[in-house]
């Protein structure tokens, strides 16, 4: 875990670099693209106040580049105005790849 975490203490103390498939873990990095209209997940479940909502996770589309995973923060599951931009956006993160599999 200490070695997680001074990776990515080492990450946030460099500018952000464009996302590439062979970017490193935890490396700062940005791109540029747009969000899949209805491709939208919640993880987990979180209350704030008296609202109960999750992490957004979209998909960004960008041109000439594979797709990402983009988690864009916590949101309500009912009765709260999630912004659905349509145009290009550009989102600053850091990289984390799936988990291999066991059995």
């Amino acid at each position: 875990k200490n070695g997680v975490l001074a990776e990515l203490a080492a990450a946030q103390a460099r500018p952000p670099v464009p996302a590439e498939a062979n970017t490193a873990p935890f490396a700062h990095i940005t791109a540029t693209g747009r969000f899949r209209p209805g491709a939208e997940a919640f993880l987990g479940l979180e209350v704030r106040g008296p609202t109960l909502g999750g992490a957004l996770l979209a998909v960004l589309e960008r041109e000439g580049a594979p797709p990402l995973l983009v988690e864009r923060g916590w949101a309500p599951f009912e009765g709260g105005a999630i912004e659905r931009p349509e145009g290009p956006v550009t989102v600053t993160g850091y990289a984390r790849f799936p988990e291999r599999r066991g059995p």
